[in-house]
C-alpha cells in the first residue's frame, strides 16, 4: 500500500519512441471517478526511449534484442566449441593420447604448419614408434577438431560416414580454387591436373584467382581434374596431400611474401594480397581422419569415441532453457501453454471469431447456425484460403454464407476473450500459409511437404513449435506427444541430407509469436465443442472444465514481455511507473490508455507504415499537381491549398469515367459533389472510400440524406451497379484484387437496406492486440475485472469500466474541443500544441486520464461530422456544424459539458501552472548495467607490427595490443612518459611468464602509418586484428584536477573526463561499476589525457560523479556561457528557447567534449531549414504588405535568425551540440537523476544514481 491512499486517475499515451504518463488527483465531489474534478498533478511526464532499436543499428532498425541475440549466439557458439574441444581432450587423455605434450609442442615451436605436416605424415605410412605415432595423432585430431568444416545442422555424426564415400561440393570448389592459385604462383599443381582456357569471361567463377586475372587482363582457366571423384567409395586426395607444396620444408616452396588461407579466415579474407582458398564439408574431414585411423591402425572403439567428440554438434532447434519459460494452461495446469503459431490455436481463433459474428437482415441480426459455422470453418482451413498466393477478405466469407459483406456484423470488434477481429482480413491458418510460402516447398523441400501431408495433427503441431524460439515442447509420458516428437525427429534426419542453401530457406520461415492461454489438448477440446455442438467459448469452457459463470482467464503479470521490442519497452516503462504510483498513492481509480498507430509496433514495421504514408503523400502530391494543370491550367505550380477532399473528389471523377455514379451524367471537378451512399443512424457518416461516390448536383439534392436503396428503384440500382463494373483502377489501389474488393464493397453499399449503425463507446476503443494485452495486465494487477460498482449518495448503484484503451485520434479531438492547445505555455512560444515540445506527450496523457467512454463517443461523433463536412466541401450548407456538436442524447450532452466546462477547465489551469514551474518532466531511461550487444565494431583491421627493441613514442605504447604488454613497457627503466622508449637492442620483457626479446613483433592497434599518430578512435584486439570500441562507452567519469603554473603554483582547477569502456568492466560484473578503480593499463586510461592520468596517479583528481548516455544536465541559463546573443550552437538554442535549462547527454565523442541536446525539444518534426526560411519569408511579406524589401532574418520559436544561423540551429537540434567539458562544468551545472515518478533523487539506500552539483 502507498504512504497515503489518494483518489487519482491515470492516463497513458503510448508512441513509438515515447510514453506520456499522468497521474491526476481528483476530489470527493462524486463517488464516480469519471465525474470528479481534478485537483493536482501527482506525476506528469514524457519518457523518451529508443523504441528497442540498438544504437549501433539505426540504419537497419534492428532491435537491441536482435543485436544482443547475435552476440549471444556468437558467444554460445564459441562456448560450445570450447566445451567440445575440452570434452575431446578429456576423451583423448582417457584413451592414452599425450594431449599436454601436443599443446607444448605447438606453443613452443609456434609453426602453423606443424599440424599440417603431422596430418601428411600420418597419411604416408604407419609410424612404428608408438609415442611418435600418438603425438602426431593427437596434433592432427585436435587440429581437425578446431576446423572441422560445415555440416547440415539437422544431421548427426553417423550420417558423415555415408557422405564421406565421395567428395562434397565444397571439396571440388576447394580443389579448383587451390589449383588455380598454385598455377598463378608458378607452383606445382596436383599430379594430372590440366587447365582449359575460358573464352567467355561472363561464365567465369568469381573466385580470387579469376578476379585477379580479370584485373590484369590475363586469360582465365577452368580446372580439368585427372579423374572423376564423384562415384561411391572412390579414393580421392585429402587436403594435406593436396597442399604438399605449401607444407613442404623445402626452401624453394616457401612463400614468405604471400598470404593464403587454407580455410575461411575473416582477417585473411578481408586483406589485400590474401587469397581465400575455401572451406570444406565435415564429411571431407571425416574421410581424412578415417584414412589416418586406417593407416595408423587405430582400433574401431577408439575411432567411434573420437569421431563423436570431433564432430559433435548441437541441433539448432534444441533451444534448452527457453522452453522452461513457457507457462501452464489455466484450465489444465498439467499442460504447457501452446504457441500462437500452433494450428489448433489458429483454429480456435477462427471459431471464436465465427461465434462472435452476426448476420443482419433488416433490423434483425442473428448468430451463425451450426451448419454455417461448419461451412465457413472448413473454408478458412482449406488450401484455397491458406495457399501461398491466397488473399482473403470478408467478401470471401460472405460468399460462402451466400450473403453480402455488409450483412456481416461483428467485423472489427473483438471476440469473447477480447481478441481483435480484423476489419480487412478474416482469421486463417497463418502457420500453414507461412510454411507453404517457403521457397522450394514444392520441389527442393518436398520432403517437408510430403511429411506434412502424411503426419498426424500433433506431429504437425510439434514441427511448428520446433520452428519457434522455444523449440519442441517436452512430450512427457503422453504417448501421442512422444510419437509426435519421434516423427519430427525423423523429419530432421531427412532434412540432414539437404544442402545448406535449401535449409536456409526453411530457417527464414516467419511464424506468429506469443503464447495462447491454453495447451494443445485444451484448445482441441474447446474447438470440438464450438464446432460440433455450436457452443460459444464460455459454454464450451463451462461444459469441459466446469468453470463458474464469472470466470475469465487471468492476464499476464504487469510488465510481461510480448516479444515485440518496441512494445516491450513501452510496457516495461508503464509497468514500473504504475507500480511506483501504487506504492506511493495506492491503486488508481481509472486507467486510460491511448496509442498512436505506431505505438505498439517495431521500428521496422513503423518505417514500413511511414514508407506507405510517404508513398501515398507523393501520389496525392502528383494528383494535386495534375489538378493545378488540368483544372486551373497552372503548369509547374503546386500548392498545399489543394485539400484532401479535392484530391478525393478528383480521383473519384477519374475512376468513374467522369460520370455521375447515379445517373451517368457527365461531371467534372467543378460540377461534381460527393455523396454518402449509406447514411448513419446517428450523427455523421461513414467516410470510407466505398461509401463515397461523385455525383451530379441534381442527384445529390434529390437523394439528400436518405439510403440509396430506398431512393433508387430496382432498375436504377441494377443500372448503377452495372456502371460500377466499368470504373477504372487508379493509384489508390495497390492490386487488382484490392480494386475488385472495393467495387464489391460499393455494390454492397448500393444494395444495403439499412443505415449504418450509430457510433457507440466501443467505436472509440482500440483493438490493437498489444494494447489489449497491456489492458489485461493492468486489470489483472489491480484486480479489476470488467466493470466495478460504486454507490452514489442516493444509494443508486452504477458501474464503470475501470480500464480503457482508446484509439489514437481521440486526444487531438479532445484538445480541440476543450481549447487546451492555445492555453499551454509551450517551450517554443507557440499558442498551439507543438511536437517540438516533448512535454506534449505528458499533456496528452493528462487529457487521456480525464476521458470517459461517453465523452469518447461524443468526440468520435464530432470527428465523424467534421470529416463528413470536409468530404462534402464547399457545396455543403452545414460547414462547421461539428464545432457546435455536444452529443446525440441529453445525457451525453450533460456529461460532455461537465467534462469540457468543469473537468477540462480545471485540468488546463493545473497543467499550465505545472508547466510554467517545471513540474511536467521529460525523462530518458538510462542503462547502468553492462551492455549485452556488440563488444566492438563489425569491421576488423589487421594490426600493425613493431619490433620490441625499436624506439617507441608514448602514443605508440598506448596502442599496444594488450594491457600486460603496456604495463611491461611502461615499467622498463628507460621509459619516459614524455619521450617513450629509445632504441634498445638488449630490450626484453616478460609477459604472462614468457620472455620476449628485441626482435619480437609487438601488435599495435593501428595501421602501419598511424602508429605514432594521435587518434580519437579507441580500439581493442580481436582474433587476428583489432576493431573500434568507441560505441561501447559505459560511462564517463568527471574529475576536478588542480591547475599549476610553470613555477608549480596552484592557479585554479580544470574539469576533465575519463571515458570508461565496457571491455574494462567485464571482470567487475556484479560490482559497482562506477566506483571500481581503473588500472593504468586499461583501455579507458590509456586513451585518457596525460594530465588526468598523472592526477589519478598522484591522488590529485577529485572524482565528482559520472555521466551516461541520457543523463540530464540542468544549467544556469543566465550564465554568460549560454548568452543568446552569441552565435555558437548552444547560444542559438538558448535564443530560440530561452526557458530551456535541461540538456540530455547523447554521446562522448572525445575525452574533452560531450554532446548534448535540449531535453525538452524534439528534432523529429523539424522541417528542412531552406523550406522553413522560404515559408517564413513568405509569411513576413504577407504581413508587411507595403514592403518590397527582402528580410535578412526570420522568426523561429522565440528568436530571430539569419539564414546561416537558422541552418546551424537546425543542425544543432538534429545532431546535438558538442560542448567542452571544462567550459560546461565551470558554469556549475546540476547532474540530475530522477526516480520513476519524475522526482529528483538526492539520496538512495539501494545504490540508485543520485543527483550531484558541480561546484
Amino acid at each position: 500500500m502507498g504512504k497515503k491512499q489518494l483518489r487519482y486517475r491515470v492516463g497513458i499515451d503510448a508512441g513509438l519512441y515515447s510514453v506520456g504518463m499522468a497521474a491526476i488527483e481528483i476530489d470527493d465531489s462524486s463517488d464516480n471517478p469519471y465525474d470528479a474534478l481534478p485537483i493536482r498533478l501527482l506525476s506528469c511526464q514524457s519518457v523518451i526511449h529508443d523504441g528497442g532499436v540498438d544504437p549501433s543499428a539505426q540504419k537497419s532498425a534492428d532491435s537491441r534484442k536482435k543485436i544482443a541475440g547475435v552476440a549471444r549466439r556468437a558467444r554460445r557458439l564459441n562456448k560450445r566449441k570450447r566445451l567440445r574441444l575440452k570434452d575431446l581432450d578429456v576423451t583423448l587423455v582417457n584413451l592414452g593420447y599425450p594431449v599436454q605434450r601436443a599443446k607444448n609442442l605447438i606453443d613452443e615451436i609456434k609453426d602453423p604448419l606443424i599440424p599440417w605436416r603431422a596430418r601428411k605424415t600420418l597419411l604416408e605410412g604407419y609410424i612404428e614408434n608408438e609415442a611418435q605415432r600418438k603425438l602426431n595423432l593427437t596434433v592432427a585430431i585436435r587440429h581437425i577438431a578446431r576446423h572441422h568444416g560445415w555440416r547440415n545442422p539437422y544431421s548427426n555424426v553417423s550420417s558423415l560416414a555415408e557422405a564421406a564415400k565421395k567428395p562434397s561440393s565444397f571439396y571440388f570448389e576447394y580443389f579448383d580454387r587451390l589449383q588455380l592459385w598454385l598455377r598463378s604462383e608458378d607452383l606445382p599443381c596436383y599430379e594430372g591436373v590440366s587447365f582449359k582456357e575460358i573464352k567467355n569471361k561472363a561464365a567465369t567463377k568469381k573466385d580470387a584467382a579469376t578476379e585477379e586475372n580479370e584485373e590484369t587482363k590475363e586469360k582465365s582457366y577452368e580446372v580439368v581434374r585427372p579423374e572423376l571423384w564423384d562415384s561411391p567409395d572412390c579414393v580421392y586426395p585429402t587436403v594435406p596431400e593436396l597442399i604438399t607444396v605449401l607444407v613442404s620444408p623445402e626452401e624453394k616452396y616457401l612463400l614468405p611474401d604471400k598470404k593464403y588461407a587454407l580455410r575461411k579466415r575473416k582477417e585473411a579474407n578481408s586483406k589485400k594480397g590474401a587469397t581465400y582458398i575455401g572451406k570444406l564439408h565435415q564429411s571431407d574431414n571425416y574421410y581424412e581422419l578415417n584414412r589416418i585411423f586406417e593407416v595408423q591402425k587405430v582400433p574401431n572403439e577408439e575411432r567411434k569415441a573420437i569421431f563423436d567428440k570431433v564432430f559433435s554438434q548441437v541441433n539448432p532447434k534444441d533451444v534448452g532453457a527457453a522452453k522452461e519459460l513457457v507457462g501452464n494452461d489455466q484450465l489444465d495446469p498439467t499442460q504447457k501453454r501452446a504457441s500462437k503459431a500452433s494450428i489448433e490455436y489458429q483454429k480456435y481463433v477462427i471459431l471464436t471469431t465465427l461465434h462472435n459474428l452476426r448476420i443482419k437482415d433488416g433490423d434483425i441480426s442473428r448468430e451463425l447456425s451450426l451448419e454455417e459455422i461448419a461451412k465457413v470453418f472448413e473454408f478458412l482451413c482449406s488450401d484455397k484460403a491458406n495457399g501461398k498466393s491466397s488473399e482473403l477478405d470478408w467478401h470471401d466469407v460472405a460468399d460462402v454464407l451466400g450473403i453480402e459483406k455488409n450483412q456481416l456484423a461483428g467485423v472489427g470488434g473483438t471476440t469473447e476473450e477480447g481478441e481483435p477481429i480484423s476489419v480487412k482480413v478474416p482469421p486463417s491458418l497463418k502457420s500453414i500459409k507461412a510454411l507453404k510460402s517457403v521457397k522450394g516447398y514444392n520441389d527442393k523441400l518436398s520432403v517437408v511437404k510430403e511429411w506434412w501431408e502424411d503426419s498426424s495433427d500433433y506431429a504437425r503441431e510439434f514441427f511448428i513449435e520446433s520452428l519457434s524460439n522455444s523449440g519442441m515442447p517436452n512430450p512427457g509420458n503422453d504417448p501421442e506427444f512422444q510419437a509426435a516428437t519421434g516423427a519430427v525427429e525423423q523429419l530432421y534426419e531427412q532434412l540432414g541430407e539437404l544442402d545448406e542453401s535449401v535449409l536456409s530457406e526453411l530457417d527464414k520461415i516467419k511464424i506468429v509469436s506469443g503464447r495462447a492461454a491454453y495447451g494443445l489438448r485444451t484448445l482441441h477440446t474447446l474447438n470440438q465443442l464450438m464446432l460440433n455442438e455450436g457452443l460459444n467459448l464460455h459454454e464450451a469452457r463451462k461444459k469441459a472444465f466446469g468453470i463458474e459463470d464469472d470466470w475469465t482467464p487471468e492476464g499476464n503479470p504487469l510488465g510481461t514481455k510480448l516479444g515485440n521490442p518496441a512494445a516491450d519497452r513501452t510496457i516495461a516503462i508503464v509497468a514500473r511507473w504504475l507500480k511506483a504510483c501504487e506504492k506511493e498513492w495506492g491503486a488508481p481509480e481509472t486507467v486510460n490508455v491511448e496509442h498512436t498507430r505506431e505505438g505498439f509496433k517495431s521500428e521496422k514495421v513503423s518505417r514500413e507504415i511511414r514508407k506507405e504514408n510517404d508513398k501515398r503523400y507523393d501520389a496525392n502530391k502528383s494528383v494535386r499537381d495534375e489538378i493545378y494543370r488540368e483544372v486551373y491550367g497552372l503548369d509547374g505550380t503546386t500548392s498545399d491549398s489543394i485539400s484532401k477532399a479535392d484530391v478525393r473528389r478528383y480521383l473519384a471523377i477519374q475512376r468513374q469515367n467522369s460520370q455521375c455514379a447515379y445517373c451517368g451524367k457527365k461531371i467534372d471537378f467543378y460540377t461534381a459533389q460527393m455523396d454518402h451512399i449509406v447514411p448513419r443512424k446517428g450523427p455523421g457518416c461513414s467516410n470510407v472510400i466505398s461509401n463515397l461516390v461523385a455525383v451530379c448536383e441534381q442527384c445529390n439534392v434529390s437523394k439528400s440524406n436518405i439510403l440509396f436503396y430506398e431512393w433508387a428503384s430496382k432498375e436504377k440500382r441494377s443500372e448503377v451497379s452495372g456502371r460500377v463494373d466499368t470504373w477504372l483502377k487508379d493509384g489508390y489501389f495497390s492490386s487488382d484484387k484490392q480494386f475488385k474488393s472495393y467495387k464489391r464493397d460499393v455494390k454492397a453499399r448500393l444494395n444495403q437496406k439499412n443505415e449504418d449503425e450509430p457510433l457507440d463507446s466501443r467505436s472509440a476503443e482500440s483493438v490493437a492486440w498489444m494494447a489489449r494485452e497491456l489492458i489485461k495486465q493492468i486489470e489483472t494487477h489491480f484486480s479489476y475485472k470488467g466493470k466495478v460498482g460504486f454507490s452514489t449518495e442516493g444509494n443508486n448503484d452504477f458501474v464503470v469500466k475501470r480500464v480503457n484503451a482508446f484509439n489514437g485520434r481521440l486526444t487531438a479531438e479532445a484538445r480541440r474541443a476543450s481549447g487546451l492547445e492555445r492555453k499551454m505555455p509551450w517551450m517554443d512560444g507557440d499558442k498551439r500544441k507543438t511536437r517540438l515540445d516533448r512535454r506534449h506527450h505528458a499533456v496528452d496523457a493528462a487529457v487521456i486520464a480525464m476521458l470517459r467512454p461517453s465523452v469518447a463517443k461524443t468526440l468520435m461523433e464530432r470527428q465523424s461530422i467534421r470529416d463528413t463536412e470536409v468530404v462534402q466541401g464547399y457545396y455543403s450548407d452545414k460547414m462547421d456544424e461539428w464545432k457546435k456538436y455536444e452529443g446525440f442524447k441529453f445525457a451525453d450532452i450533460e456529461i460532455y459539458r461537465r467534462w469540457r466546462d468543469e473537468q477540462m477547465s480545471r485540468l488546463i489551469a493545473v497543467l499550465a501552472e505545472d508547466m510554467r514551474r517545471g513540474a511536467v518532466k521529460v525523462l530518458y531511461p538510462i542503462r547502468l548495467r553492462l551492455g549485452i550487444g556488440k563488444a566492438h565494431d563489425d569491421t576488423i583491421f589487421e594490426m600493425a607490427k613493431k619490433p620490441l627493441g625499436s624506439s617507441w613514442t608514448p602514443v605508440a605504447i598506448d596502442k599496444v595490443e594488450s594491457p600486460q604488454i603496456w604495463q611491461a613497457l611502461t615499467e622498463l627503466e628507460d621509459y619516459d612518459e614524455i619521450k617513450g622508449l629509445p632504441v634498445n637492442d638488449n630490450r626484453t620483457i616478460v609477459v604472462k611468464g614468457k620472455r620476449f626479446g628485441r626482435d619480437h613483433l609487438v601488435g599495435v592497434l593501428a595501421q602501419p602509418n598511424d602508429i605514432d599518430k594521435v587518434e580519437s578512435a579507441v580500439r581493442m584486439p580481436v582474433r587476428g586484428g583489432y576493431a573500434g570500441i568507441g560505441s561501447t562507452i559505459h560511462h564517463s567519469r568527471i574529475y576536478k584536477t588542480p591547475k599549476y603554473n610553470s613555477k608549480g603554483k596552484l592557479t585554479g582547477f580544470t574539469f576533465e573526463s575519463v571515458r570508461v569502456f565496457q571491455v574494462d568492466l567485464l571482470k567487475h560484473r556484479g560490482k559497482d561499476l562506477f566506483s571500481i578503480e581503473l588500472d593504468q593499463s586499461s583501455y579507458s586510461l590509456r586513451n585518457a589525457t596525460l594530465n588526468i592520468r598523472k592526477a589519478l596517479q598522484n591522488g590529485e583528481a577529485e572524482y565528482l560523479g559520472w555521466l551516461v548516455t541520457n543523463s540530464i544536465i540542468v544549467v544556469d541559463n543566465s550564465d554568460s556561457f549560454f548568452d543568446p546573443e552569441k552565435n555558437k550552437k548552444i547560444n542559438l538554442i538558448m535564443r530560440a528557447f530561452p526557458e530551456c535549462r535541461e540538456f540530455v547527454v547523447t554521446g562522448f565523442g572525445t575525452n574533452a567534449k560531450l554532446t548534448v541536446r535540449p531535453a525538452q525539444i524534439s528534432s523529429e518534426n523539424l522541417p528542412d531549414y531552406k523550406e522553413y526560411w522560404r515559408d517564413a519569408l513568405g509569411r513576413q511579406k504577407n504581413k508587411e504588405v507595403n514592403s518590397d524589401m527582402e528580410s535578412d532574418s526570420v522568426e523561429f520559436a522565440s528568436g530571430e535568425f539569419t539564414k546561416e544561423e537558422l541552418k546551424t540551429l537546425f543542425e544543432a537540434l538534429e545532431k546535438g551540440v558538442p560542448l567542452a567539458i571544462n567550459a560546461l562544468m565551470q558554469t556549475s551545472p546540476w547532474v540530475v537523476y530522477r526516480n520513476t515518478l519524475g522526482q529528483t533523487r538526492y539520496k538512495s539506500n539501494n545504490h540508485m544514481p543520485t543527483s550531484w552539483l558541480v561546484e
